[in-house]
Parts: structure tokens; C-alpha cells; sequence
């Protein structure tokens, strides 16, 4: 009755539903006589990954009333939908598939909303009634596809007879859309023809216009007026459905006999079933057919006894058919703990995305191929079990490498937590709750101090020297996971043990008080995460060093080699950012006639004339299997979007291979939006200068040629530009040592983008000329403070002025940038001048007889490989270096009886102080909503926000890039100022303005860890 009862109450509001509410047959199209029967229902799911879950997505999506808005985390249904498209052609006019100058087949348009060019596309998409699949779709739409899904909502009511006239649509409605009547519109005879205002121009809307969108963010949430225009589809694979659908990708790799013979099996197990249906016919027609006694119809018994024959030869086949799948089935079940993992996999890079941001997640699914082929050749193929073993492991640094390579240097190690974290999580080493700790924000830690105050468990008074803060972490902590109930109560009663710890430099290498036994190295490390936020970077390293191994805390590789020879890489361009003079036609020469078989190059120097003629030639080499040089790219910025549009529109087509075999035949003819690609196809895009747009660089393997030199080389340049008489000159040891360490410190600055520092960060070029401008401002200051040389005052005033007016300095290209430098030559600088055993290079110290010939000699010892620590690389040596600093420094006061203060006029403690003051005060009075008048006039100016208008988007970019630099100068000053505090001698620093320092560096997050909500 219940099941009636809901038929009933669907056909009064005009739903159709099938009599017994199954899923199938509901939404299964039932064919007319005018419609052709090849492309209904199940036919146009060829290419669909064939497990229910997805089938049944499919048929939601093929009998959609609205646009469908696909949740497609791993890029199913952007594979199957051009095939799709095409599959419901029959249905469709015509006229939906007439050309459009933006497609480049006879399916559908193929569009990346990133694209600058989208509005573009939509209009003639809208005029001519073609079908669109949009790519990469966000949570907030466009304004023109608003508008857009505003006139579907209206056509819908109109045909639906719920609204038979725009007089009852809302104002704002009226005024985007309008309805004219006229005679031979497109569709019928007579129909009404809608209009839409498309960036404030009237566009004819073709009612034979569908969009398909498909977004890869499975947790995308979507305002409720996108959601009354679209239906939301979910083609999310998960559990068994992609563990199967791996599992068979890897059978055709690895046994494609056994792949093959299994397909074959239930092909004819189909058949045959099909046959026993066939007699069932038979039977119940004769039976239907037979007059008066059945006994007495011979020919009725003839059939009978003929069909049972037949169906028991049938029966039988169909059982041996199903003893013959089922093993088979268990010959390749040992791949399955492949596809499991693989499973794994997929959850894991959906873990890390939905942590740190959605331009981490890797969709596996297309990618799954091509990584199982390459690690098979790496893998044991004589044990299986070894050999299993060994390609889940490649497979897991396969997948790290895919997601690793979207992050900055600075992200690297945060990324590679995440992802351990992750693993463990689903190898059920760790719970959702106790990784969600690693990831506590400051709202979290507001509702924690709320929660303590309002539970009357205030910050006890003896513990002074820990913050609110860090109260409120512990007790939020405690009550979170039973494990640190006691960790309060462990705060009041071992105060001084954990005093001890809390100051200490580097606690992650103390026993953590009262509770170090009880737990786990993870543990440990929430610790460090919620009372010392500052040091979590270094048990980040030691964590991943221990769980993963060190592996997932190296660099990618980035050599053009490596790259180059991945024959899975042909659908992604290469970005080449080569430093001057370095030869890397010759390098790609090279690789070419090693690689390429065509044992050629071709090379296309570009320029805003040209950009048509390049994309011709790029196209060419697509389908030729031609390797292809675009160099001074950032010439040609029209190039480079139809460059961003190949590759969106490749990512798609490129995958499909994974699903079809018909793909991978060569076309007849050639088009652009064809899908395909020959397998040697290269493009690299070869920029000196870098500035290529962000879509380029996140949809590109990334490579950067260094020239050819290391530290020593530039040393002994720089050594080689200074004159005999100007060493003469120098006539004190302190003197000397600055010079050389200035010397020493544009080598580093030549060679520092080798080892990716994150200490050095700057990205500008250095040439011999600085050098030259610096001991020009060493000159002149020494020249100055030749009257007192011994003075401890007038040589850090030097080396502050020095550092300050350096020609390396003045060429940075941000405040960030600047701030890096300046700190790390005044650190180089300071020590150089104080330290008696100083030392340039690690290991090698510079001698006590600072001759120019010693000098020389010194840099001929240096070694020829450079090492990391000399870029600030190695936390071990930094530290060490720190160290050294301090105790010297105390030993050079005392051996000099400073009377004098180190720092000039006044302690930096002291200016220190009174900048914190100022910056926290005018931060303090800035309203949240701050914007300066001459910014809201040039926006004015600049007109309304939309695609088209390109001024006020760079203007836009332009803001968000200088906030996020502001931002990051405010990080490292907080740092500096941290870093500044250990260096100096306790004797100039009083304790308030000690703690002052820790509450800056410990309540503030660090620029290397930019953990989501801080």
C-alpha cells in the first residue's frame, strides 16, 4: 500500500515512476516510433566504467530535466561524456551539432572555465544550440552562467505550463531575460525564442543548448539558486567499484591474456543466457499457439522435446562457463591486493587535498595506468609476492611525486605529513580525530579558551611563564583525546620540568615531562604542534624521516632528462626556466636525438606576430610526434592561452585512452579538439624571465637549467675582481674577513635556486657588477671608520651599513625577498667579523693569515660538489652555527673589555620592543574593512567586475599578490626578530623582553607552515 500510495502522489504532480520503482526500468527512455532504438537507454553507456554505482549515475544523467553539475573526483564522467554527447546525438536537432568556431569535432565543446576565453565560447555555444562540458568547475559560478541557468529555470516552467507568461518572474529576472514570439525558430516551427544578457550584451538563447559541468571537488557545496538550475550527479568511485575497476586495468597490463579470456568467457556466458531465454519464448509461444490437447500436438512435443535438448546442452555450457570465470577470477586474484592499494591511494590524495587545498588532489583514476606500467619495470617478476610488495611501494611515491610536484619548497614538508598522516589513517594506525588535532586553527583554539574560561579552569598563577595560549591548547588537548586527560594536572605539579622544556631551544629532543613513555611518536609531536607551534617544522622532518623514510623529504626530481623520457608526460607541456647563458637548445638537442623519433627539434622563437603560425606548429606536432621548442614564450600571451586550453581539454581526452582502445588509432583528418596524441610529443616552453601565468605553470611539468657552476667558481671570480691594493689597504684581520665573506656571499646568491633554499629566498639574477657596486660600499665605509677599526660599535654600524646599501639588496624584486637577503648577509657579515674560526664554507675555516695569496689558496681548497649546508639547509648545521655565535661573542667582549655596548646608541632589544608596540597598536585601530580612497577611485575607474574587463583583473591580481607578500614580510620579520633574540649576549637583554619574543614567535604561525584556518 505504501508503494501505491507513493506511485499515486508522484503522477498527481506529474512525475513519471514506474509501477514497480525500480531504478532501471524507471529511467530507462522507452523509444518512439519516430526515434531511433541504437542510442536509447544502456547503448549510450558504452565507455562508462561498468560497476551499478556508476551506471546508475549515468542514467541520472542521460534523463536530467536540468543541467547536470557532475561530482567527478576522478574524471570518470569527464572521460565518458564527449563519448556521451555523442551517443544522444540521435536525440538531438541537428542544428545542436553544427559547427561552432570554437569546436573542433562533431561532439561536444570542450571547455575549461579557467579559460579567459569561456564567455566567449558560451555565447556562440548559446547561439548555434551546442552541447558544452565544462571543466573544473567551482562552487561559485560565473556571472553570465547565471544568467544562463536563470533562463533554463524560466523555459522549464514555460513548458511545464507552471508559468505561461514573464510577468510573474521577479524584476531582476526581467531584466536578463525576455521572450519574443516568432515564426521558424530554431527547434520547431513555432517556438518562443529567450534571450539572455551576457555580459551586457543581448545573446539568442538555443533551447537545444546543454551544459554539463563537471567539477572535481567532491565536497563542493553550491548555492541553493545553482542548485534549483543544476542536478547534482555523483560519479565519485569508492570501495569495491574502484577497487574492481583498478583491479581490471591492472589484469590487462599485467596478464592481458587472462584479461582477454575472461571478456571472451562472459561474452559467451551472455550469449548463452540469452539462448536459454530465447527457449523460454519458444516454449510459452507453442504453448500459446497449440489448440486442444498438448499430449496429442506431435508437433508441439517434437519442439518441446527438441528446445529441452538444446537448453540442457545450454545449461550446461552456462555452468561450465561459470566454473571457467571463477577461475580464471582466481588466477588474477593476487592483483587485487594491487588495485586495494590503489584504493588506498585514491583516498589518501583526497585526504591531503580536502587538508590543504583542492590544487593538491591527484585524480588516480586517469593516472593509474601509466604509473602500474612504470612500475612493473621496476618490480620483481619472478616472486610474486615480492614483486606485489615492491609495486605498492612505487605506487605510493609515484602518487607523493604526483602531489608533492604542486607544491612550493616551504610546502614540501607539511605536504609530506599530511600524506603520511593520511596513510596511516587508512592503514587503521590512526583515527580521524587524532589527525584532526594535527590541524587545530585559531577558531579552534578561541572555542578552547572560551571553554576554559566558562569551566572556571583559568591558567593556574604559578606557571607565568607559559602563555593563554598554550593553557588553552593543553586543556582543549586533554579534553579532545583521553590520552592527555592528565596533561593539566601534569602542567601544575611537574611546573619546573615542564618550564624546562617549554624554554628549551629544541624540545622535540627533551623527554616530554611525566608523560614521555605513554606516548606515541605521533603523540609527541601534538605536543610540539599545540605548545610549541614554532618548532614543528623540525619534528615534521624527523616524523616523516622515521615513518616514510627519507625519500618523501627529497626534492622531485626535476632534471629535463628524467622529465623528457616519461612517455605518460605527452600530455602536459614542459616549462623550462633557464638562467642566462646556459645552452639549453642543446641540452633538448641532445635529448631529442636520444628520445624523439624523429631525432629532431623544432624551434619556434615567439612573438606577439607569430602566435597564430606557433599554434599551428603545435598542433602539427600533436599528432606527429614532433618535439617542439617555444622559446621567449611570455611574448606571446594569446599562444599561451590557447596552450592553457589544449592542455585543459587533453587532460580529458588524454585519460579516455584509459578507457577505450578505439582512441589510440590514428585519425583520418586532424582537428584540434581531436583526442589524439601521438606518444612522442613534446612542447617545451622555454622562459628566461619566468613570468608565465599561473595556469601555465600549474598545468606543466616544471624543469630549471642552472648554468653551469657552483659556489667555487664564483668565489674565485669574485676573489679575482678584487685588487692588490685594495687588499693592501685593509690592513686589519676583522676588515679582511668581511670582505672575503661579501666575496663569499655572492657566490651563494649566484648558486642558490640549485638546492631550492628556503632560507635565501630571492628570486633575482646577481652578476659581477654587484659585486663590484658592494666593495665599492665597502670602501667607502671602511674609509670612514678607519680612525677607530677596533671599535666594537663602529664595525657592527659597518657591517649594518653594509648589508643595508648592498647592491643585492636594492635589486630585489619584493620586500620579501629583500628581507631574506638582508638577513642572511648579516648573519654571513657579522660572524665573519667576530669569530676568529669563521667559516666560509662547512668544514673549512678560514686561515689565521688573511694575505691575498692565502685568500686564493683557501678557494682553490674548496671542494668542487656543493653542499646544502651552505645554503641553510641543514637544521643541524644552523643550529650548530647559532651555537658557535653566541659563546664566541661572549669570548670577543671579554677579551676586548667592551665598555662600549655592542648595538650603537641603544640596544636592539629595546627597538625591538617599541616596533612590536607600534605595529601592534596600528594593527590594533585598522578597521577590518580598511581600503584606502585612492584604491575604491581606481577601481571606479577601472569599471565593474567581469571576464572581459582584463584591467581590473590584473589589478585584482596584482593586490592579492602584494597582501600575500605583506603578509609573508610580516612572518619573517616575526622570525628575524625571534632569530635575533638567541644571538645576542643575555648581558644587553632583559628578561620581559625575552618573553616578549617567544609569545611573538610561538603565537604567530610560521612561514613554513601554512596550516589551514591560521
Amino acid at each position: 500500500s505504501c508503494v501505491r500510495r507513493i506511485i499515486k502522489e508522484c503522477k498527481k504532480v506529474d512525475i513519471d515512476v514506474s509501477s514497480d520503482l525500480n531504478l532501471a526500468s524507471f529511467l530507462k527512455a522507452s523509444p518512439s516510433p519516430a526515434e531511433p532504438t541504437a542510442g536509447n537507454g544502456i547503448a549510450s553507456f558504452d565507455g562508462l566504467i561498468d560497476d551499478s554505482a556508476s551506471l546508475q549515475s549515468g542514467a541520472v544523467l542521460t534523463q536530467c530535466t536540468r543541467f547536470p553539475f557532475c561530482l567527478d573526483p576522478h574524471s570518470v564522467a569527464a572521460t565518458w561524456l564527449p563519448q556521451c554527447v555523442r551517443k544522444l546525438s540521435p536525440y538531438m536537432p541537428a542544428s545542436a551539432f553544427t559547427r561552432a568556431s570554437t569546436a573542433g569535432d562533431d561532439g561536444p565543446v570542450i571547455i575549461s572555465l579557467r579559460d579567459p576565453r569561456a564567455a566567449v565560447v558560451f555565447e556562440e555555444c548559446l547561439i548555434f544550440g551546442l552541447p558544452v562540458v565544462a571543466l573544473h568547475a567551482p562552487s561559485e559560478l560565473p556571472s553570465y552562467l547565471m544568467d544562463v541557468l536563470r533562463v533554463r529555470t524560466l523555459m522549464q516552467r514555460a513548458m511545464s505550463g507552471r508559468s505561461t507568461r514573464l510577468g510573474s518572474m521577479a524584476e531582476s529576472e526581467a531584466d536578463s531575460v525576455s521572450v519574443a514570439s516568432s515564426m521558424g525558430g530554431v527547434g520547431s516551427e513555432s517556438s518562443k525564442m529567450f534571450t539572455v544578457n551576457l555580459n551586457g550584451k543581448e545573446v539568442d538563447y538555443n533551447e537545444n543548448f546543454m551544459l554539463y559541468m563537471c567539477c572535481s571537488d567532491h565536497h563542493a557545496s553550491l548555492s541553493p539558486k545553482v542548485m534549483e538550475a543544476f542536478q547534482v550527479v555523483s560519479f565519485s568511485l569508492e570501495g569495491q567499484a574502484l577497487e574492481t575497476m583498478l583491479w581490471r586495468q591492472a589484469l590487462s597490463l599485467e596478464k592481458p591474456e587472462v584479461e582477454l579470456k575472461r571478456k571472451a568467457l562472459l561474452s559467451d556466458l551472455s550469449m548463452s543466457s540469452d539462448r536459454l531465454s530465447d527457449f523460454e519464448s519458444q516454449i510459452l509461444s507453442a504453448l500459446v499457439k497449440s489448440e486442444g490437447s498438448i499430449t496429442q500436438d506431435e508437433s508441439l512435443v517434437k519442439t518441446l522435446i527438441s528446445v529441452e535438448e538444446s537448453m540442457r546442452e545450454t545449461a550446461e555450457r552456462v555452468t561450465n562457463l561459470r566454473t571457467a570465470i571463477s577461475e580464471v577470477r582466481k588466477a588474477s586474484e593476487e592483483y587485487r591486493a594491487i588495485a586495494a592499494h590503489g584504493v588506498v591511494l585514491s583516498v589518501v590524495a583526497s585526504e591531503v587535498a580536502h587538508n590543504l587545498g583542492s590544487h593538491f588532489f591527484v585524480p588516480l583514476v586517469p593516472i593509474f595506468m601509466s604509473i602500474f606500467n612504470r612500475t612493473l619495470g621496476v618490480s620483481e617478476a619472478g616472486n610474486m609476492q615480492k614483486r606485489i610488495a615492491e609495486t605498492n611501494e612505487e605506487l605510493t611515491r609515484s602518487v607523493f611525486a604526483e602531489i608533492i610536484s604542486r607544491a612550493t619548497d616551504t610546502e614540501r614538508p607539511l605536504v609530506a605529513m599530511v600524506f603520511a598522516l593520511s596513510l596511516q589513517k587508512q592503514q587503521a594506525r590512526l583515527n580521524d580525530e587524532e589527525m584532526q588535532l594535527f590541524f587545530v586553527s585559531d577558531d579552534t583554539v578561541a572555542i578552547w579558551r572560551k571553554a576554559c574560561l566558562d569551566r572556571e579552569r583559568p591558567k593556574p598563577t604559578s606557571t607565568a611563564w607559559l602563555s593563554e595560549r598554550a593553557w588553552a591548547c593543553a586543556y582543549g588537548l586533554a579534553e579532545a583525546s583521553d590520552t592527555f586527560k592528565v596533561l593539566p594536572d601534569s602542567l601544575r605539579r611537574s611546573e619546573g620540568a615542564w618550564r624546562k622544556w617549554f624554554e628549551d631551544r629544541r624540545p622535540e629532543r627533551l623527554r616530554v615531562p611525566d608523560l614521555d613513555e605513554s606516548l606515541s611518536r605521533y603523540e609527541k609531536a601534538l605536543v610540539i604542534r599545540i605548545l610549541r607551534p614554532d618548532r614543528i617544522h623540525a619534528v615534521i622532518v624527523d616524523y616523516v624521516k622515521q615513518a616514510m623514510g627519507d625519500f618523501y623529504l627529497q626534492p622531485p626530481a626535476n632534471t629535463l632528462e628524467a622529465q623528457a623520457s616519461e612517455s605518460r608526460l605527452r600530455e602536459l607541456p614542459f616549462v623550462v626556466h633557464s638562467e642566462i647563458n646556459t645552452d639549453v637548445l642543446g641540452q633538448l638537442d641532445h635529448l631529442a636525438k636520444l628520445y624523439s623519433k624523429h631525432r629532431s627539434l623544432e624551434v619556434v622563437a615567439c612573438s606577439q606576430q607569430n602566435q597564430p603560425a606557433a599554434m599551428r606548429l603545435v598542433e602539427q606536432a600533436r599528432v606527429h610526434g614532433q618535439w617542439l621548442v617555444l622559446l621567449n614564450v611570455e611574448l606571446a600571451p594569446r599562444l599561451v592561452d590557447d596552450i592553457v586550453q589544449l592542455v585543459d581539454k587533453q587532460a580529458v581526452l588524454g585519460a579516455f585512452e584509459t578507457f577505450t582502445e578505439s582512441s589510440s588509432r590514428r585519425p583520418q583528418s586532424f582537428s584540434p579538439a581531436s583526442g589524439y596524441v601521438d606518444k612522442d610529443f613534446r612542447l617545451f616552453l622555454v622562459s628566461q624571465s619566468g613570468a608565465l601565468p599561473s595556469p601555465v605553470v600549474a598545468y606543466s611539468k616544471n624543469v630549471t637549467i642552472f648554468a653551469p657552476a657552483n659556489v667555487k667558481t664564483f668565489f674565485k671570480e669574485a676573489l679575482s675582481s678584487i685588487s692588490h691594493t685594495m687588499w693592501s689597504s685593509v690592513d686589519t684581520r676583522e676588515w679582511r674577513a668581511v670582505l672575503t665573506a661579501v666575496a663569499y656571499f655572492h657566490s651563494v646568491i649566484c648558486c642558490r635556486q640549485r638546492f631550492g633554499s628556503s632560507v635565501l629566498r630571492s628570486s633575482m639574477s646577481a652578476s659581477l657588477s654587484d659585486f663590484k657596486a658592494a666593495l665599492d660600499a665597502l670602501q667607502s665605509f671602511y674609509d670612514s671608520y678607519s680612525h677607530n677599526p677596533h671599535s666594537g660599535a663602529g664595525l657592527w654600524s659597518l657591517v649594518r651599513r653594509v648589508v643595508c646599501q648592498l647592491g643585492y639588496v636594492t635589486k630585489a624584486e619584493n620586500p620579501q625577498d629583500a628581507a631574506s637577503v638582508l638577513a642572511v648577509a648579516e648573519g654571513v657579515l657579522t660572524e665573519a667579523a667576530l669569530l676568529r674560526g669563521f667559516q666560509l664554507y662547512p668544514g673549512f675555516n678560514l686561515p689565521r693569515d688573511l694575505s691575498f695569496d692565502m685568500i686564493k689558496e683557501y678557494a682553490d681548497s674548496l671542494p668542487d660538489e656543493d653542499q646544502p649546508e651552505i645554503f641553510g639547509l641543514s637544521e643541524d648545521a644552523a643550529s650548530h652555527r647559532s651555537h658557535l655565535l653566541s659563546v664566541e661573542m661572549d669570548i670577543v667582549l671579554k677579551e676586548r673589555n667592551a665598555a662600549v655596548p655592542l648595538f650603537d646608541d641603544r640596544s636592539f632589544a629595546v627597538m625591538f620592543e617599541e616596533a612590536y608596540k607600534v605595529a601592534e597598536d596600528a594593527e590594533k585601530k585598522m578597521p577590518r574593512d580598511f581600503v584606502r580612497e585612492d584604491i575604491i577611485h581606481k577601481f571606479k575607474k577601472l569599471g565593474g567586475p567581469s571576464p572581459l574587463n582584463i584591467f581590473l583583473s590584473q589589478e585584482i591580481d596584482r593586490l592579492q599578490r602584494l597582501v600575500s607578500k605583506v603578509k609573508a614580510s610580516l612572518s619573517l620579520l616575526v622570525q628575524t626578530i625571534s632569530h635575533a633574540e638567541k644571538k645576542m649576549p643575555r648581558d644587553f637583554v632583559r628578561e620581559d623582553i625575552i618573553h616578549k619574543f617567544k609569545k611573538i614567535g610561538w603565537t604567530f604561525p610560521t612561514q613554513y607552515l601554512p596550516f589551514t584556518g591560521n
